[in-house]
């Protein structure tokens, strides 16, 4: 076997299993969900993955459509769709956080924002996102092409993440 690697699903739990591995096995690769809205458990495999250089591939990079920019609080979900199982104040919270990320597409899409903010990182080797339409495939490939977010964009990001997006949490 030439390469080792990992995939993970933060949300079912698998949280300290990801650690484990990435801290006591060579992991060549490690895939993991991790987007603008769902950066946790997200940062803390990739600093685990930092000393051993683990090469990370992003699953779900637009959180399950959110950062896709289609939505709206009018949206709704077939009953086959997995998204119909999550609450309505899923998709309320999520359209509110996207719009305190509207300084990120002043010069690209918040799908294409999403993409460069993921590659931002270095250990960050393949971004997988779900492609059902031709138009976005183009769009994503073209994130490439658009330049990369600043610095202080980047602060701004993770101060907002931390700070919820500043909504009061649903009760």
């Amino acid at each position: 076997m030439r390469a080792y690697g990992v995939s993970i699903g933060p949300k079912i739990g698998w949280r300290d299993e990801g650690l484990k591995a990435l801290r006591t096995r060579r992991t060549d690769a490690f895939m993991l969900i991790h987007n603008l809205l769902e950066q946790d458990p997200g940062r803390d495999f990739i600093e685990a993955a930092r000393p051993a250089n683990t090469g990370l591939m992003v699953r779900v990079p637009h959180s399950s459509g959110l950062l896709e920019g289609t939505y709206t609080k009018d949206t709704t979900f077939d009953e086959s769709d997995h998204r119909s199982f999550r609450t309505r104040d899923w998709l309320m919270e999520g359209l509110a956080k996207l719009e305190k990320l509207e300084f990120l597409t002043d010069r690209m899409t918040i799908g294409q924002a999403a993409i460069k903010w993921l590659l931002a990182e270095p250990l960050i080797t393949s971004v997988l996102p779900n492609i059902y339409r031709d138009e976005q495939l183009e769009e994503f490939v073209a994130a490439a092409d658009k330049p990369d977010l600043t610095d202080e964009q980047m602060t701004l990001v993770a101060d907002l993440y931390d700070r919820n997006f500043d909504l009061v949490a649903s009760s």
